[in-house]
């Protein structure tokens, strides 16, 4: 398959901070039978700074799934979170998601820890998926 995802982000002037977006995720053509999954997001987020040291983020959006004859599924995806940020370089998150995997035990819930140094970041999260057990990532990344 190949798939190619696209977004706009519009920030209001009027309140600092604001941010909303939307994207379009997984666009593309699917080969030999294999389908990608389409989806369309729509999110909030505000930054507010409490100090010159200490920030918080908050964020939510919702999405609808879709096929590639945009065929709109009744399954929703949404999901909250908040982030806190010390000195710019480390960061605490914990959000909830949806889950319709139907598992028993702790599901939905995200955490996660961050650190940037320089122009370098890595980030762990945590995702529990009730009875099947739960995610642990890595992400390494470099802002050019």
């Amino acid at each position: 398959t190949l798939g190619v995802d696209l977004g706009i982000k519009y920030m209001p002037e009027e309140v600092r901070g604001l941010s909303f977006g939307l994207a379009a995720r997984n666009i593309g053509i699917n080969f030999d039978g294999y389908k990608l999954y389409r989806d369309l997001i729509l999110g909030a987020g505000y930054k507010m700074y409490i100090e010159k040291e200490h920030m918080l983020n908050f964020g939510g959006d919702i999405g609808i799934l879709y096929d590639s004859s945009f065929k709109i599924s009744e399954e929703l995806k949404a999901s909250i979170g908040a982030e806190y940020v010390y000195n710019k370089m480390y960061s605490l998150r914990l959000g909830y998601q949806i889950d319709r995997t139907n598992s028993d035990g702790l599901t939905g819930l995200r955490a996660g820890a961050g650190i940037v140094y320089e122009q370098f970041n890595i980030d762990y999260a945590f995702e529990p998926y009730g009875d099947m057990g739960a995610a642990h990532k890595i992400s390494l990344g470099m802002e050019f």
